[in-house]
Order: structure tokens, then sequence, then C-alpha cells
């Protein structure tokens, strides 16, 4: 099993087409980076809002960034692993090998959780330090729906733990689009099946729009308001783990 993970991890980040994602998202950080700092503002929806400083910056990039995550970067990366092997008939080659169906679906979902845990904590890395940098220098900073104030390592525990929470989210959006690389045809259909169901959870049900918006729903959790989105992140990585898992372990690969 640890075998089947190093190798995933090695075809992910060798991949051409992981390389060029990596550097777009970077280059979209970096460009959000310097549209937030411009206005120095941050929004807890579209009514309330506060003046960023270098302690509590880092949160706010998460509310455009979220958006490239979960509908370019993640349905690219996602669906391509669970998918593109089967629809090019890589998987033949693969099923020779001494490895269960169940143990190849572990290390692509595994790989790609690990994936973008490095991903998310480059950002995390990148904000902090552009934050501290690039924004006015504060010695304490306050957050939403939270009493009193933050020191500076007590902003930097609570933004770390709002890039954990970013995490679950992109964990639950991982589980939607393995099952959607599993069900779909090709790439193609399975980027976009992810991408429409997570735009579609918009309008079918509101407590789902944390896929699309997290960074209201994240800091309700850490305010203690509502755990709705951890609750839902959950409840969606377990459906989504299970049902997918089920279908790769059941499908038949030899055509």
């Amino acid at each position: 099993m640890k075998n089947l993970i190093g190798s995933e991890l090695e075809r992910i980040f060798s991949s051409k087409k992981t390389k060029v994602t990596f550097i777009v998202s970077m280059i979209l950080l970096i460009l959000i980076l310097f549209f937030v700092k411009i206005g120095e503002t941050g929004f807890y929806d579209p009514k309330i809002s506060v003046k960023l400083n270098s302690l509590n910056f880092a949160p706010f990039i998460l509310r455009e960034f979220h958006m490239v995550l979960a509908i370019i970067i993640c349905p690219m990366l996602f669906t391509e692993s669970f998918n593109s092997e089967r629809t090019n008939g890589y998987y033949r080659m693969i099923m020779i090998r001494p490895y269960s169906k169940l143990q190849m679906f572990l290390s692509k979902w595994i790989s790609q959780a690990i994936t973008f845990g490095i991903l998310i904590l480059i950002t995390f890395i990148i904000t902090i330090v552009f934050g501290y940098l690039a924004l006015p220098e504060a010695s304490e900073a306050n957050f939403f729906n939270i009493a009193g104030s933050f020191s500076k390592v007590g902003a930097l525990l609570f933004n770390f733990k709002f890039y954990l929470c970013e995490y679950l989210v992109i964990l639950a959006i991982l589980s939607i689009n393995a099952l959607m690389g599993v069900l779909m045809p090709n790439s193609v259909l399975a980027f976009i099946g992810s991408v429409g169901v997570c735009l579609g959870s918009l309008y079918i049900v509101d407590k789902l729009e944390f896929l699309i918006f997290s960074t209201k729903g994240i800091f309700d959790i850490l305010s203690g308001i509502s755990m709705s989105v951890l609750l839902y992140s959950l409840l969606i990585i377990i459906i989504g783990f299970l049902s997918s898992m089920v279908l790769f372990v059941n499908k038949d690969y030899k055509c």
C-alpha cells in the first residue's frame, strides 16, 4: 500500500498537467493577494467587513482563492486521477500488478489528499508571509463574531485552524470529484459533472454554498455560531468516499 501511494504521488508530481496546474494556481493566488491588498478590506458577507492588517489577512484570501480551487484546480486533478487511466486503458496494465482495486482506490484518494494538503499548506505560508510584509503591521487582531482580540501568536493559530477547516472542505470536494471520476465515461464529462454538482448545490441546498464560498461558514465554525459546514463536509466526505469506493471496486476495467 505504501508503495502504491508513493507511486501515485510520483505520477502526480511528475505529470506536466500537475506542474502547469500548480503554476497557474500560484499565479492566481499572487494576483488575488495583490487584489485584496489594494482594498485592505475583508468581507464576512456583503454587508459586514473589517479592515485588514498583517494578522487577520490570511483567511480573506480564501474568499476568492477557494473558488479557484473548487471549480478549476480540484476538478482538474481529482477527476484526472480517478478517470483518465481507466478511459485510456492503462488500468489493464495496472491490474496485472499484485494489488487489489480497493488498494488502488485508497492510494489514489490518499495521494490526492496529500497533494492538496501540500497546496493548502503552501497557500497558508505564502499568505501569512505576504500579510506580514505587505499589510499594515498590527500587534493584535479581531475576527468576526469572536469577542476579544488575538495576539500575534493567537492570530497565527486562528489562521492555521481556518486553513485546516478549508482543507476539510477541499476533502469534501475531493469526494464529489472522485465520485464523478468513477461515474463518468471520460475526464471532460467528469470535470463538467464535478463543477456542475458544486455549482448546482447553491440552488438546491443553501447550506451547501460552502462548496463554492467557504469563508463565511468557516468563520461560523471557529466562532461557535454554526457547525453546519463541519457536519456537511464530513457527511459529504463519508458518502462520497464510500460510494465512489464501492463503484470503483465493482467496476469492470478490462475493456
